[in-house]
């Protein structure tokens, strides 16, 4: 019976097509490793290679429109309709899901490693000396554009999208839906279709990437606190323990389950975060936060231009900027899922600054709190810290740089269990949309997608991300971080089009659309 309703509830035009590929790329992976790889390369030196100049820009405009949109008399609508008397979420856990659901535990890997990167070797074009004063605090601010401006600038655009078109029209809840402006009809064809499937193929991609990294994290974290060599044995557990206190969260749903371990993990990164800098050298990272905020802004038209035509930094606007971006676009038509659904009794308005604004101010603190005291240390103390990093790896820079201040091993032990609830809160956040998309239905009291449906999805990612620890090990990972990158040109012509599709529903000629449940719709 339970097999029955699990096939009913799915979406078979959407889920057979999406299985298949992953069946494909898993196949090729494991038979043909050597030519995944290099097809892999391939496609990203290509995608990302020869259109930098198309990413940067655009980047730019998706993140003016956002706050454009923000000052529309049509942001001061509610998400879902005037029948949500209240935000269906309190805003400490919205903020908390939005942060720690996506991108906290990539600040972790990173936090440490990218300010450093960028201190020791800074762009030519913005003229700041290695090792200088200004090359700090433009490491802050390059960091926290590449991880938050483009990221969040897109989840609030897709969440607009998806939450005018799906909540408030009634149309199916699916990417394809926020693009119906320019589809039309075509939506709830093959071109919506493929739509949704390669935002569904793209983020497994990336979320697999992003769960191998953070298990290869989380080992050597045990590693550093209990002496356990990183082995396959020590992956699988770390996978299996993930896997379960998901399916806990998944069971109790949003506000029992996903929320409450949102909020858990926004006490860990607060207390971090307060530790590094009450521990460390307050008033330094006090002075480097205001300076990393103000070279944000005067870094910004720079950045989002910086194509380099002579290659005069040997592809750092590759490298660096067009690649995170691209990232950033990958993960969020889908996550956008999630994050609408919790924005239900808010306005627009509330939903676009509050997924941009915050977040942003949050991933500065991080990266300050992580890579400005590697600096403190490296500046001040000789700790040679690119050193340690070079010889430790950016998994382990963090233990490292916790080691130099008092309860080094508690802050190990914090960390990771900061790092499980980030991935646990993640992954439930990406299977809900996962779900969701491959789902006929989708409750309207916020459970989402079957429960069923669910678990298969966490177990697909689960068994995805372990396939590439033991059989295609860090070069498969990285084939797939490439895959995952590779993406982003027909992502960043999607986010083109969103923001047309956006610009048309603005003029409130779409309000009258009428979803008819099948592929009919009526507009007056």
């Amino acid at each position: 019976m339970q097999k029955a309703n699990f096939l009913n509830g799915v979406d078979t035009k959407t889920f057979y097509p999406i299985v298949s590929i992953l069946g494909v790329v898993v196949f090729v992976g494991i038979f043909f490793e050597q030519l995944f790889i290099d097809c892999s390369k391939v496609v990203v030196s290509f995608c990302l290679g020869q259109f930098t100049w198309f990413y940067l820009p655009v980047s730019g405009a998706i993140i003016i429109a956002t706050y454009a949109f923000a000052c529309t008399p049509f942001a001061s609508r509610i998400v879902g309709g005037d029948k949500y008397k209240k935000p269906v979420v309190g805003i400490y856990s919205y903020l908390a899901v939005i942060i720690t659901g996506s991108i906290g535990s990539g600040i972790l890997f990173w936090g440490v490693a990218e300010p450093l990167y960028h201190y020791y070797y800074p762009p030519a074009l913005f003229g700041n000396a290695a090792l200088s004063p200004a090359a700090a605090s433009a490491a802050i601010g390059f960091a926290t554009t590449h991880w938050a401006y483009v990221f969040f600038a897109c989840i609030a655009l897709w969440s607009v999208g998806i939450g005018y078109m799906c909540f408030d029209r009634g149309l199916p809840f699916k990417p394809s839906s926020a693009l119906y402006p320019l589809l039309k009809a075509y939506t709830f064809k093959w071109p919506g279709r493929v739509v949704d499937i390669v935002c569904v193929v793209s983020l497994i991609g990336g979320i697999v990437t992003s769960f191998g990294f953070g298990a290869m994290q989380m080992a050597g974290g045990v590693e550093y606190v209990f002496g356990i060599k990183p082995n396959n044995m020590v992956y699988f557990w770390i996978v299996v323990l993930i896997s379960a206190v998901f399916t806990c969260s998944s069971i109790r749903g949003i506000k029992k389950g996903i929320t409450v371990l949102a909020d858990l993990n926004g006490y860990f990164y607060i207390a971090l975060f307060l530790f590094l800098f009450i521990a460390g050298p307050t008033k330094f990272l006090i002075g480097l936060y205001v300076e990393a905020v103000g070279d944000m802004f005067t870094n910004f038209i720079p950045m989002m231009t910086n194509v380099d035509p002579f290659n005069i930094d040997k592809g750092w606007s590759t490298n660096w900027s067009a690649l995170f971006f691209v990232w950033a676009c990958v993960y969020t038509p889908v996550t956008s899922m999630f994050f609408v659904t919790i924005s239900r009794g808010r306005t627009y308005r509330q939903m676009l600054l509050l997924s941009l604004i915050p977040p942003t101010l949050w991933v500065v603190v991080m990266f300050v709190a992580l890579g400005g005291n590697a600096i403190w240390l490296d500046a001040f103390e000789g700790a040679k810290m690119m050193d340690l990093l070079n010889k430790v790896g950016v998994p382990m820079s963090v233990y490292h740089l916790l080691e130099r201040f008092p309860l080094g091993s508690l802050g190990g032990i914090t960390l990771l269990f900061t790092l499980l609830i980030s991935f646990t809160t993640m992954t439930d956040n990406m299977t809900f949309s996962i779900a969701s998309l491959t789902s006929k239905t989708v409750d309207e009291n916020e459970k989402g997608a079957d429960i069923y449906l669910r678990f298969f999805w966490a177990v697909v990612i689960c068994a995805l991300t372990l396939i590439c620890l033991f059989v295609l090990g860090n070069a498969g990972t990285k084939a797939l971080e490439s895959m995952s990158a590779a993406c982003g040109l027909p992502f960043y012509v999607l986010m083109v089009l969103l923001i047309i599709a956006i610009t048309m529903m603005l003029s409130g000629k779409y309000d009258a659309v009428e979803y008819k449940g099948n592929t009919e719709t009526t507009s007056n």
